[in-house]
């Protein structure tokens, strides 16, 4: 009774202590992009704060047939499917941040196409660590990717004619970014590593990696390409397993000043060193990305405008005839999966943990922000170019680079998938509720759909890829929303 009484007493205590803000929200919407045209979205959460500390949690019911496995088939594709959108502890204080949970990972820079983490925001389980003191700041993200998957991959050897079943592996990011600031200038370098407990089809091992969160990479505070070869040295008294982890840096450097903000960002995921060492020889590509792009408040709202781009075969995995690394800059190592028994495509920008429109990609968007009162108006009008896209399968249709032809590959393709969209959402508070609404109006050429590699091309890298198709269609999306906030 004693101890019941005392944890009554602390769950009391900590209640009083904190802010417990709560909301309860619906959305309901209609689009052409969705797997449900006509859905709605139930959600509810918490965000308890005390000082600079965060506790956070939320709670979906969503019925737009991205998800599966409630209540299945009651609505649509998919049924109602119960998702977690949220959840976790964070603290911020005087220099120092930290979190741990589900929570939304973020670039260093702000802008719709940032490099190293999706403009998106996207959600994942992570762990984060950050320190600012003087002019020097330090990032810190892990980030787990997929893990515990139920679905299998096969490999098949033509020469034996045997097909393996493998387990897709769990895999894990670990993102960094050390910078100064210089008067009205941050310049930083960012560093990413993307590594898996994959087996080694080429050497046949069964020796795993074991955990899917590798503490070396995540607690020295040292570039990644450096932290991989560190204990693989033979002549050391213990060596480790040497593993073909991928390493991703660049840099970054933006602009505050009054009104303007301004950055530029240049990712660097492997670069052809062989136009120095052998000019004549064989060029493997760049996969290179690259963003600029500049806002300024004025007495009309805030006007952006943003620029970014990516070369062929950027963010893939690694593979050749007998392998297929599945380390590429995505969430999921491959690119379907199935709702009530559907096949459904994962959507590119929903896969890439970096820059949003991934590989093979050209794109310009405007944007606009004003407050009119109460009412908060935001705007945004987006052209992108893209070619095929292959989030998992190393050199597209080919089993190796060489395949392809030298040199460096962009929008290299007859048929490209233009697409242009124009955004436009209101918000506004009403008493204890915010109501709102989104429209999204365009069109998109020869879109991009998946393309099975059949095994008899690749008996290896037979995942599918993207590719501009002969579909051509209006985009239209309209959503009304409403949530109730009460603060405890």
């Amino acid at each position: 009774m004693k101890r019941i009484a005392f944890a009554l007493a602390f769950a009391l205590m900590a209640a009083l202590a904190f802010a417990v803000d709560i909301d309860l929200g619906v959305l309901a919407g209609a689009s052409t992009e969705t797997n449900n045209a006509l859905w709605a979205n139930f959600s509810g959460g918490f965000d308890a704060k005390m000082g600079g500390l965060e506790f956070l949690g939320a709670l979906q019911a969503r019925t737009d047939g991205t998800y599966g496995g409630f209540m299945d088939g009651v609505y649509g594709t998919g049924g109602v499917a119960l998702y977690v959108p949220e959840g976790g502890i964070k603290y911020k204080g005087e220099g120092l941040s930290a979190s741990l949970g589900k929570l939304a990972i973020e670039d260093i820079v702000d802008s719709p196409y940032s490099l190293f983490v999706s403009g998106r925001k996207n959600k994942a389980l992570s762990a984060s660590f950050g320190l600012t003191s003087g002019n020097f700041f330090y990032n810190d993200q892990w980030v787990a990717l997929n893990y515990d998957s139920s679905g299998t991959y096969t490999s098949y050897d033509s020469a034996t004619s045997k097909t393996t079943t493998y387990n897709y592996p769990d895999r894990s990011a670990t993102i960094k970014s050390w910078g100064l600031k210089l008067g009205s200038f941050r310049v930083a370098m960012q560093d990413v590593a993307i590594y898996t407990n994959k087996v080694d089809i080429e050497a046949g091992s069964e020796n795993t990696r074991g955990p899917i969160f590798d503490l070396d990479y995540f607690a020295l505070p040292i570039p990644s390409v450096i932290v991989q070869y560190i204990g693989f040295d033979e002549d050391g008294p213990w060596a480790k397993v040497k593993r073909n982890d991928n390493s991703i840096s660049g840099f970054m450097v933006d602009y505050t000043e009054g009104d303007w903000y301004a950055v530029a960002q240049i990712l660097v995921d492997d670069i052809n060193l062989k136009r120095f060492t052998d000019p004549d020889g064989t060029q493997n590509p760049d996969k290179i990305a690259w963003h600029l792009g500049a806002r300024r408040n004025t007495e009309y709202g805030t006007f952006g405008l943003y620029h970014a781009g990516a070369t062929k075969y950027t963010f893939e995995p690694y593979g050749n005839t007998t392998s297929n690394e599945m380390y590429g800059y995505t969430f999921y190592p491959d690119v379907d999966y199935e709702v009530s028994g559907t096949p459904m495509a994962i959507e590119p920008e929903a896969d890439y943990v970096g820059y949003v429109h991934g590989e093979n990609n050209l794109a310009l968007m405007g944007t606009w922000r004003k407050a009119f009162g109460p009412l908060d108006a935001v705007a945004s009008l987006e052209g992108t170019i893209s070619g095929s896209k292959s989030p998992a399968n190393p050199w597209h249709e080919y089993t190796h680079w060489k395949d392809a032809g030298s040199g460096t590959k962009l929008l290299d393709e007859s048929v490209l998938e233009k697409k242009l969209l124009a955004c436009g959402s209101v918000s506004m508070p009403a008493g204890a509720f915010e109501i709102g609404a989104e429209l999204k109006l365009g069109y998109v050429w020869n879109r991009l759909k998946l393309h099975s590699v059949a095994a008899a091309v690749d008996s290896v890298n037979g995942i599918s890829l993207f590719k501009p198709s002969d579909e051509s269609a209006p985009i239209v999306e309209f959503v009304l929303g409403a949530k109730y906030h009460v603060t405890l």
